[in-house]
């Protein structure tokens, strides 16, 4: 059990201050060695559409998109959220599910509205979102 206790800690690398490129780089080159399946490849395919289609490959799951890609900033979030729902899912002891993500991203979706509402930066919320608007605001 101890083995995926460090996995799910890894999912949130970046949250937790490793910072260093090395580091992250090492550990990286560690989980190929290991051929861990961590990253619950089925959830990361159920939500390519989300992604506009982008196929995620591992280093990117774990460090985010370095590359030019549209709309990076939002795959990002995306990706953060998913390891985040992944999280809560091992607390949870469930399997991460399409569905509860799609949940979980609508809620914050719905969060970032009001605060962009609040603060008159609702066109720059929008301008974020703008790929999953159709999606988000008709289910």
């Amino acid at each position: 059990m101890e083995g995926n206790n460090f996995q799910f800690k890894l999912l949130s690398l970046n949250v937790r201050g490793i910072r260093s490129f090395e580091k992250r780089k090492c550990i990286f080159n560690w989980l190929l060695k290991q051929k861990a399946d961590i990253f619950f490849l089925q959830f990361w395919q159920s939500i390519k559409h989300l992604l506009g289609g982008y196929e995620l490959i591992e280093r990117e799951v774990i460090l985010g998109i370095t590359k030019a890609v549209e709309n990076v900033s939002l795959k990002n979030h995306l990706i953060l959220l998913g390891k985040q729902h992944i999280f809560r899912c091992k607390l949870n002891n469930s399997l991460p599910s399409t569905t509860s993500f799609t949940q979980s991203l609508k809620a914050v979706f719905d969060s970032e509205r009001l605060i962009a509402k609040e603060n008159n930066r609702i066109s720059v919320h929008y301008n974020k979102w703008k790929d999953l608007l159709g999606y988000l605001l008709s289910n």
